[in-house]
């Protein structure tokens, strides 16, 4: 059994489908991420093909019929990437899920991995980062059962924000966590302070004083 991580990760800032080939939209409105899927069989084909990496799986069903799966992973440059940096020294934590840098791509700030195909593939991701050596998985805005599957699925650590409690920890971006920005409530938010007035109101304080020549003082020059 993986040992869960003792504390949560507070920090300001944090780096960055199985379809059967046949069945492919029928499959998504079906299947139930909620049961996972387990798929044993012989690897035929592997491709890299921009923007995704495609497993082939060859599966003998208990007739002995033989049909074949595609399972989706991430992009290959992205492995490419991480498997590179690992091998100069470089030690990487793999962001998957909601990634910011690509939002304008994904269509907003959204929850992934909602259907059967996007949790598939979140899974495929995954693996191929752990298998590309990332030592640990951020996983953002995924549903609670899909991160679950995924930290059972890889034996790497990962960091949840916005994923539900069955990650193996939790970040959450400082400014947050102590309420500074009033403005930002997502779902997956809990404010453990309320200090944006309080600082509205120390920067009023310390501009009035500036401006009527109460600050900087004697007390407070060399």
């Amino acid at each position: 059994m993986r040992m869960r991580l003792a504390v949560a990760m507070v920090a300001a800032g944090l780096l960055t489908g199985v379809a059967q080939l046949h069945a492919h939209h029928a499959f998504a409105a079906e299947f139930d991420v909620n049961r996972p899927l387990t798929l044993k069989g012989t690897l035929v084909k592997w491709e890299m093909v921009n923007p995704h990496s495609w497993f082939h799986l060859d599966i003998k069903d208990k007739d002995g019929k033989i049909s074949t799966w595609k399972v989706e992973g991430g992009s290959p440059e992205m492995l490419d990437t991480v498997h590179a940096l690992v091998r100069t020294g470089i030690p990487v934590i793999a962001h998957i899920g909601f990634t910011p840098q690509s939002v304008n791509t994904i269509g907003g700030a959204r929850v992934q991995g909602r259907e059967a195909e996007g949790a598939e593939r979140l899974i495929a991701e995954a693996k191929g980062l752990e298998q590309a050596g990332a030592f640990a998985i951020v996983l953002e805005l995924v549903p609670a059962a899909v991160s679950q599957r995924i930290t059972a699925a890889v034996g790497i650590p990962t960091i949840g924000i916005g994923a539900g409690a069955g990650c193996d920890g939790q970040v959450l971006v400082l400014p947050d966590v102590l309420g500074l920005n009033d403005t930002f409530s997502p779902k997956f938010l809990k404010r453990y302070a309320e200090m944006a007035q309080e600082v509205r109101d120390a920067i009023g304080a310390w501009a009035r004083d500036v401006r009527n020549g109460s600050y900087p003082d004697a007390e407070h020059s060399f």
